[in-house]
């Protein structure tokens, strides 16, 4: 099929140099914007995951808007592109922070709210009154100083606190029918319930939690490990920390030709870790075996793991296939956990990989762990995470609540993914002309 990635997002707009030269201006303001937004949220980030008993922020996400976003704003405010017109657009800096439940969402705002240098311009709870669509999120407008040259320049930015499953909605509505603009009344209704699904899906899941107890892991009594299997474990330390560095270029090599075709959704995130000390012997200790390194290297698969992120089904199917077929990753085991999911209801594909450490003293393969799922996917296992993974005391019964939810999220991946391939179907049966025009969402037909 031909690269037709560029349909329903681009009106191919002619811009005059003038526009491009002021844009590119523009965006030493708003780099720098995004720098000082940066350090101030990374420092609530870091004083709220110390402070929590669970539910570290997941993630904060930044973007600048590019300038067919912006020029498109101001022409559907009837305005030309210039310094002054830019300066009423409140969002062209933004980021987003998603959390785990409402409890932290609501923490988070206020935690924003008390740090002086962020001017609160303008907030608005889609959260309490979601939008028309059903999408849900707290957005607040702020104000930040910015030092340009010898100048602090005040610029307005947009923040957006939201739980796990808010973002994973908003991700495929964005893809469906934000960027569609001929997407079908049929294709929204159904997206609208699915909305309302997750809001009441997300009181059960804050009830849930609630009434368990969560146990951080520097709480887990821990067995007493030899002092010279540590230290040889923490002198050998930066092989692993190498391992992440090799496993990371290689995956973005993988994503970039990926996000390049013409075939697929974006890759929505991508995640690395390195496994705790405390998590590695409680491996271990479960396999029956003494922490050392030669333990370590030969049954602990996973102490370097990714996690690639995508939108549905398709594209993590189209993922996995590309992790294959590369010829710099050694695929050496894979687990299909979507076909098959855990008994606990957890969804995700596996893949054992071995990359090659290169040293001056010779090259030391080691295995590393890659995760491929959807967006629900990792909304739900990363409740599932801090309600039963971390709680060993977890109840029979919340487990057989989260269960169910899994399953009522995997057959809400396979009817988006019957949007998705709906939409695609009728956009490109409407648009056979302008083929070469038209952003595609998936390479696949529609099901059935």
């Amino acid at each position: 099929m031909e690269n037709i990635k560029s349909i329903i997002y681009s009106d191919n707009m002619d811009l005059p140099e003038n526009v491009i030269e002021s844009y590119n201006n523009s965006l030493y303001v708003f780099n720098n914007a995004i720098r000082v937004l940066n350090t101030k949220l990374n420092i609530i980030k870091s004083e709220y995951d110390r402070e929590k008993i669970h539910s570290d922020i997941q993630n904060i996400k930044y973007r600048i808007k590019s300038l067919e976003s912006i020029t498109n704003k101001l022409r559907d405010d009837g305005l030309d592109f210039s310094t002054e017109s830019v300066n009423t657009i409140n969002d062209i800096v933004g980021a987003r922070i998603v959390c785990l439940d409402m409890d932290d969402v609501t923490s988070v705002v206020q935690m924003i709210k008390n740090i002086p240098s962020i001017r609160i311009l303008n907030e608005k709870d889609y959260i309490k009154n979601p939008k028309e669509s059903g999408y849900r999120s707290y957005h607040m407008i702020v104000e930040i100083d910015v030092p340009i040259g010898t100048v602090l320049v005040p610029v307005k930015c947009e923040i957006q606190v939201r739980t796990l499953l808010m973002d994973a909605w908003s991700s495929l509505e964005h893809e469906i029918v934000y960027k569609n603009k001929k997407c079908s009344e049929q294709s929204i209704n159904e997206l609208l319930k699915f909305s309302h699904s997750l809001s009441s899906l997300e009181s059960s899941m804050k009830l849930i939690r609630n009434r368990e107890h969560i146990v951080k892991d520097d709480e887990i009594i821990k067995r007493k490990i030899k002092p010279k299997d540590l230290r040889t474990f923490k002198d050998n330390k930066y092989i692993y920390e190498a391992a992440e560095g090799v496993l990371s270029s290689y995956i973005d090599i993988i994503i970039n030709e990926y996000n390049r075709s013409g075939l697929n959704s974006d890759v929505q995130n991508v995640k690395y870790r390195m496994k705790s000390i405390n998590s590695i012997d409680k491996k271990l200790l479960n396999q029956g075996l003494e922490f050392n390194e030669e333990n370590i290297r030969n049954h602990v698969k996973d102490v370097v793991a990714s996690r690639i992120i995508c939108l549905d089904l398709d594209d993590v199917s189209e993922m996995v296939r590309m992790i294959k077929e590369s010829p710099f990753i050694n695929v050496i085991q894979e687990k299909d956990y979507i076909t098959n999911p855990k008994k606990s209801g957890y969804r995700a594909y596996h893949l054992i990989v071995e990359v090659p450490v290169e040293l001056s003293s010779g090259v030391i393969p080691i295995k590393c762990e890659i995760q491929v799922r959807t967006v629900l996917m990792d909304a739900w296992s990363s409740l599932e995470h801090e309600i039963i993974y971390k709680n060993e005391n977890c109840s029979d019964d919340s487990k057989a609540m989260l269960r169910d939810y899994s399953y009522l999220l995997a057959d809400m991946d396979d009817k988006m993914l019957d949007i998705k391939r709906t939409e695609v179907e009728n956009l490109l049966n409407s648009n056979e002309e302008k083929k070469e025009n038209v952003k595609i969402l998936s390479k696949h037909p529609k099901k059935g």
